[in-house]
């Protein structure tokens, strides 16, 4: 039986072994029984004082003999534990001593003269301090053996304090008391102790414990751990976290030994794994973080620690790198678990005992199921969640913690069970994001509120940035967990008035303790901001030592010092902190920004790599090698073509203006953009940067027109076009403005006639405009957009502060382009890249989609949008997944879509469109025009493949894809003979997207005297019949589908985005499972299959040839079969197929047996299917059409 009271066990295990080493510490080892007098005589001294069971008791102390018997000293006695460091900042110390009302504290000489320069106010009848702390002073002073006190011979002095509020040495002493156990009686829900956690206003939050719940958790720990007389059990926990209690009181009630290690020793790698092997530690108790540093330093020093047989980890994520590592030096004699479970809900709650099967290094172990006497519940806003679906963690036990000393915050805490409405049912809330794996084990994704664990502590941000924010001169802040797979670091970013890191670091100990202030401090002048106007925390920078690693290798030679530069300015990060070791996409990299890094690599190092060689050399020395060893293929400048009076189409130009003759109604290639401006304007001005932008920019001056036949292009002179920018009032009806841009969108474009943009402003008065740009994409693409804004801005910014602009002349404009583009034709690349896509789609199939209506002759391209997003978890485990197989984003996402269109048509061979930048030449990067290029990428797979094998073939196909992506779409097309109709696109009917443009072109959009935001209205039409587009946000993936409404119901599509969110949590949860495997259906959809829960009756058995025998008897003249030769009856037909069923049965066959037929379909045929069915023998169908194999196998 289980004892409610911790004490009454540990004494119990006294009377059995008193002589039993209790505590190991480095200057001595304490008995069971000396540890119990020890604690018996300190309670009676606190009883003496005037300390009751309703009382609490302040413990200033380092662990060791004094501390843990403090700590049995209150559970004895029923007064309540809170134990203080001089660690806490002196705002949370304070608090501690305040609202705890303590009276007594239990410290020593060098804890209390720390305590006493802390002005703490206080009200202490008595301070009981040790005068020698066994670990803390003894030992840290490496007396050994010569100690001048034992720690069987504990002095200590007792002060009271005066009226006069002096502390007055008393005559109290400790052998006075009796060594004998008491008998002081208290409930088992007293309070017994209380621990600080932080708070989301600065201020700590107190914790109460209480005896029923702690003893039912130390019983538990100690049963499942197998903790008895020859465990040798490590106490490496701070003090003033509950996990120190774990160590101590489930070691004390099994008669363990707890080894209590210096405290230099504890924050010395080197020193502890040395300590544990000495020790001959045989249960090890941390937090990950911790465990991965010293299992680092194991390393280093070859140490295994063999005497350890559990390994009991919680507080932060575990990896499946940090258990590899153990394991190759211990191998598997420990067994390894993960818990979990919050300070209120009494120390943890469930627990994963991690099996020996080897790991992905970057999977997040779960934190298995809940111990006994509890329930953990996922639940979301539909209720319980199934396995896989992310909910936020809700705990139910009996032996829960009592909360927190505010009651408002233990009322948040705990709250009724959302699932139960006829009666009350408190649970924990604890602000966790999990769910539930196929295995049924729990794992924690993250937090719901603005807390983070670091280093195990449960930090609430709020607080950081409260305590920052009233520094004088603090303007903002913004608090980043940097995660890495050694340390998780917390940065802090903050503007206004600079400080010194040394200096902030002071200023924040006097509110914040240690373990909550940040570990770098990184000044800003003004915060990077996303067009929305939020911080861009993607474009935040962080420390060059963070962002080295620990394998940081500084560049080594002139090409990869010129190399880091040209990754710097793309990834936008310090060139400083960029190392010879990393990987281009590790920083941050993308197949677009491949692309740019090609083009500049081109241009500087006269080399031409291609994207396969980016991607198969990722890190800068690698690509460096490559590009000193590169020979030939140097730059070339693409040449200017010869003046004319018009010239030819680019091929992307040319397949535009044909599908623009061809369509009706909306034209799909009108592009638009909207910018709202807040200040005062200058009209002329923007109409004079209109005017140089075209001057600069032939593509904006460009019409098409037909010559014998042909479309060409045709330039027109900067002289005689005129730029006018129309301002329309809506100040009146500013509701207007969807319509109007809506009209301006629709409007179709004569390609003949110039201009092939309309600009318009909207004026709402009060110094408010949209700037309206409605385009057509023959002119210009969605990298072209971005460079005309930005040369928009700089020739506005420089007409309004009277300031000369001289932009970087432009080598070539679009129509040399598309003459150096033809020129290619005939070389030996570009047969190269035909052959490739022609082999890689020959045959390739049309993928057949469920539509709510048929397709119709002429797509109307009239279309909608459904927006989604992921959640952060969701998004991290598949940018995890890409980051572990060497894959961009996209390739990610590509291959979730093709995962959701395989789970919905069974089709393993699909095809999927994709737009490329088309500017993989150095001379483009800064050019209007359009360079728009499409891919068509086929994968072939097969349902039994897991979704990484899916990932690794979708890079295959995706890397080589980019390879030869110069190939003209429309050239391919008409290539492959494709059936170019009106109503559907050639080679793919769905798209995929990632918007990853991110030219570092747009910083800021900054107008002078103008704020400016983008204000873009959605467009009612669709390219196509479904294209998915997802960007990255700062922590999420956000997406769309567009779809066809000729096509799709929106009902469809939503549910469409529900599959896809499904599929992605089951990919993440479990990659490993198979395609097949994998369901997509949402909570509704689940629910609304409850029917096929449900038993179903069976029919009265019953057998077909005798339903045929009743028709015979009915109607046997009746034709039962007509051949071309003749007509058979029932009769005929019955009478045949009794006299085929007595020849088998005669051949010795019965109804365990199996006949083949071999026959054509006829009267012969039907009567061996009858005869069959008669005499039960198995029908067996054969055909001579069988390969060979089938035959063999049927007939085997």
């Amino acid at each position: 039986m289980i004892k409610k009271y911790i004490h009454k066990s540990f004494e119990d295990i006294v009377s059995s072994y008193p002589d039993h080493t209790a505590l190991a510490e480095s200057n001595g080892s304490t008995s069971y029984i000396v540890l119990n007098s020890f604690a018996n005589q300190l309670s009676g001294l606190l009883l003496d004082t005037g300390l009751s069971s309703d009382d609490s008791v302040g413990v200033l102390l380092p662990s060791g003999k004094e501390l843990v018997g403090s700590v049995l000293a209150c559970f004895k006695t029923g007064i309540t534990y809170v134990p203080l460091s001089n660690s806490f900042s002196q705002a949370r110390l304070q608090q501690a001593v305040s609202e705890t009302a303590m009276k007594v504290l239990i410290t020593d000489d060098s804890s209390w003269s720390s305590f006493q320069n802390q002005e703490i106010d206080h009200e202490f009848s008595h301070v009981l301090v040790f005068k020698a702390s066994g670990s803390s002073l003894l030992g840290d002073l490496g007396l050994g053996n010569s100690d001048l006190i034992g720690l069987d011979q504990t002095s200590l002095a007792v002060y009271k304090a005066s009226s006069s509020g002096e502390y007055l040495l008393t005559d109290y002493n400790l052998n006075n008391y009796s060594e004998e156990n008491n008998t002081v009686d208290y409930p088992v829900n007293n309070s017994s102790y209380i621990f600080y956690s932080s708070g989301t206003t600065g201020k700590s939050k107190a914790i109460v414990g209480n005896q029923e719940s702690i003893a039912h958790y130390i019983n538990w720990h100690k049963n499942t751990f197998a903790f008895n007389t020859e465990s040798r059990v490590s106490q490496i926990a701070s003090v003033t976290f509950d996990a120190s209690l774990k160590d101590i009181l489930t070691s004390l009630i099994s008669g363990s030994c707890l080894c209590i290690p210096p405290a230099k020793t504890r924050e010395n790698m080197v020193l502890l794994g040395q300590w544990l092997s000495a020790e001959k530690i045989t249960i090890v108790q941390t937090v990950p973080s911790l465990f991965r540093l010293l299992t680092n330093s194991l390393v280093e020093q070859n140490l295994s620690l063999k005497d350890i047989k559990e390994v009991v980890l919680a507080g932060e994520k575990l990896y499946g790198r940090d258990v590899a590592l153990w394991r190759s030096l211990s191998g598997h004699s420990a067994r390894m678990s993960n818990l979990y479970g919050l300070t209120e809900t009494t120390v943890l709650k469930s627990c994963y005992h991690i099996p020996a099967d080897d790991l992905e290094a970057g999977t997040v172990l779960p934190v298995g199921q809940a111990i006994s006497n509890t329930l953990i519940a996922v639940i979301n806003e539909k209720g319980i969640c199934n396995r896989g679906e992310i909910g936020e963690v809700y705990i139910k036990s009996p032996y829960v913690s009592k909360g927190y000393l505010n009651q408002e915050l233990t009322a948040a805490l705990f709250v009724q069970n959302p699932l139960v409405t006829d009666r009350e049912d408190l649970v924990c809330r604890t602000g966790d994001l999990g769910r539930y794996d196929n295995d049924g084990n729990l794992e924690i994704l993250g937090r719901i509120d603005d807390q983070i664990k670091l280093h195990g502590v449960r930090i609430e941000l709020d607080g950081i940035r409260s305590s920052l924010l009233n520094l004088e001169g603090v303007g903002q802040v913004e608090l980043v967990l940097h995660t890495d797979p050694a340390a998780d670091s917390l940065l802090c970013y903050y503007s206004g008035t600079e400080y010194g890191p040394g200096e902030l670091r002071l200023l924040l100990s006097a509110t914040l303790d240690r373990s909550s202030i940040p570990d770098y401090f990184i000044y800003l002048e003004e915060f990077p901001l996303t067009l929305n106007g939020k911080v861009d925390k993607r474009a935040l920078p962080k420390p060059s030592e963070l962002l080295r690693g620990s394998n940081y290798e500084a560049p080594s030679g002139a090409i990869e010092t010129s190399l880091s530069g040209i990754w710097a300015e793309l990834l936008s990060i310090p060139q400083s902190s960029i190392g010879r070791n990393d990987s281009f996409f590790d920083l941050g990299g993308s197949s677009l920004k491949a692309i740019q890094l090609i083009s500049r690599v081109y241009k500087q190092h006269e080399v031409q790599l291609n994207i396969g060689e980016i991607f198969n050399h990722s890190a800068l020395k690698a690509q460096a090698l490559l590009i000193s060893e590169s020979k030939g293929n140097t730059y070339t400048a693409i040449g200017k073509a010869v003046e004319q009076e018009d010239y030819a189409l680019s091929h992307a130009q040319r397949r535009t203006w044909l599908i623009e003759q061809q369509i009706e109604g909306v034209s799909p290639f009108n592009g638009s953009e909207v910018y709202r401006l807040k200040g005062t304007l200058d009209v002329k001005a923007l109409t004079a940067s209109f005017t140089q932008l075209l001057a600069r920019h032939e593509s904006l001056r460009t019409i098409f027109i037909l010559k014998d036949g042909e479309p060409r292009q045709k330039i027109l002179n900067s002289s005689d076009v005129v730029v006018s920018i129309e301002t329309i009032d809506i100040s009146a009806a500013p509701e207007r403005k969807e319509e109007l841009v809506e009209e301006l969108q629709n409007q179709r474009f004569d390609l003949s006639s110039w201009p092939l943009f309309r600009i318009k402003l909207f004026s709402y008065g009060n110094d408010l405009y949209d700037l309206v740009f409605v385009d057509h994409h023959i002119i210009s693409d969605e990298w072209s957009m971005q460079i005309l804004v930005r040369d928009l801005v700089t020739y506005y910014n420089g007409l309004i502060r009277n300031e000369s602009v001289s932009l970087a002349a432009l080598p070539i404009q679009y129509k040399d382009y598309a003459a150096w583009q033809s020129s290619l034709v005939k070389s030996a690349e570009f047969e190269a890249s035909g052959t490739y896509w022609k082999n890689h789609l020959t045959d390739a199939p049309r993928i057949e989609l469920a539509s709510d209506r048929p397709r119709p002759a002429i797509m109307s391209h009239r279309g909608a949008q459904h927006h989604f997003s992921f959640s952060p978890a969701a998004s991290a485990g598949l940018k995890s997944l890409c980051s572990e197989a060497g894959c961009t984003l996209f390739m990610g996402v590509s291959s979730l879509v093709y995962a959701l269109l395989y789970r919905y048509t069974g089709q393993s061979n699909i095809t999927l469109g994709t737009p490329v930048a088309g500017r993989d030449h150095a001379d483009l990067e800064n050019q209007i025009g359009l360079y728009l290029n499409t891919l068509a990428l086929r994968a072939e797979f097969s349902g039994d493949d897991n979704f990484r094998a899916l990932l690794a073939h979708v890079k295959q196909i995706s890397v080589a894809g980019f390879n030869y992506q110069s190939y003209p779409f429309d050239l391919l097309v008409e290539q492959l003979d494709s059936n170019v109709a009106k109503n559907r696109s050639p080679l793919f009917d769905v798209v995929v997207i990632l918007q990853n443009v991110d030219l570092q072109l747009m910083e800021s959009l900054a107008m002078e005297g103008l704020e400016v935001v983008s204000a873009n209205e959605e467009l009612k039409i669709s390219k196509g019949d479904l294209r998915f587009q997802f960007i990255d946000r700062d922590d999420h993936l956000e997406g769309s589908i567009e779809y066809s409404t000729d096509l799709y119901d929106s009902d469809r599509i939503t549910r469409m985005v529900n599959h896809l969110d499904k599929l992605l949590q089951e990919v993440v949860a479990a990659p490993e499972s198979s395609m097949k495997n994998l369901t997509y259906l949402g909570q509704d959809e689940l629910s609304s299959a409850d029917w096929f829960e449900q038993n179903i009756e069976k029919t009265a058995p019953s057998y077909l040839h005798k339903s045929f025998e009743e028709i015979v008897t009915i109607y046997p003249e009746h034709t039962a079969i007509q051949e071309a030769n003749a007509n058979t009856t029932y009769a005929s037909l019955n009478s045949f197929a009794n006299q085929l069923s007595g020849l088998l049965l005669a051949t010795g066959l019965s109804s365990d047996d199996s006949v083949g037929v071999l026959l054509q379909s006829g009267k012969e045929l039907i009567g061996s299917l009858l005869s069959c069915l008669k005499t039960g023998i198995t029908y067996v169908p054969l055909s001579n059409s069988f390969s060979q194999a089938r035959m063999q196998q049927a007939v085997s």
